[in-house]
């Protein structure tokens, strides 16, 4: 019973947020021609040099400003500008992330933001229904069509190196069309 109350508090926590949001139109398709870029991964070993190598290429081609938020059930600090990381301790009592983390990256207006993870837990649900980016992008999950823009189709148990080159080819496939 405890656990269906703690799921409605979140599912109107998060209506309460996803009705007020009205959508821009989207217009620059191409992966490497994004000004601001957001990217909301889980924070473990063997994402973090795919993340690192993506949020590079993203830099060097066209300077874009780019801000990762990682979730971590560990104290592990992120090397690098603009990121930030939250943690299992900093949620309520019904599954809603609260940090200063989390408040100012959902209300910066990116240009895309990148869902670069293999699981999609409540948290991370939140967070992209809260953002304000104008076009998010995200592997195929159960219940990822109401949450993202564009919803890539991968094996669910690829990796995010694998997420993020089907992620480059399918926005630059679609970039290339007329």
């Amino acid at each position: 019973m405890f656990d269906c109350i703690k799921k409605w508090f979140f599912k109107r926590d998060i209506a309460a947020i996803s009705n007020v949001k009205l959508k821009e139109p989207f217009a620059k398709p191409n992966v490497l021609s994004y000004d601001k870029v957001g990217i909301l991964y889980e924070a473990d070993g063997s994402n973090n040099t795919a993340i690192d190598n993506f949020v590079k290429a993203l830099k060097t081609a066209n300077q874009s400003t780019v801000t990762t938020l990682a979730y971590s059930n560990e104290n592990v600090s992120k090397e690098g500008g603009e990121s930030g990381v939250y943690y299992k301790n900093q949620f309520n009592w019904y599954g809603i992330p609260k940090s200063s983390e989390i408040d100012n990256f959902t209300t910066v207006k990116f240009d895309v933001l990148f869902l670069l993870t293999t699981t999609f837990p409540s948290h991370f649900q939140y967070i992209i229904a809260k953002s304000a980016a104008k076009f998010k992008v995200g592997q195929n999950f159960e219940k990822g069509t109401q949450f993202l823009d564009l919803i890539i189709d991968t094996d669910s148990k690829s990796n995010v190196a694998i997420l993020v080159q089907n992620i480059i080819k399918v926005i630059n496939k679609i970039a290339t069309q007329k």
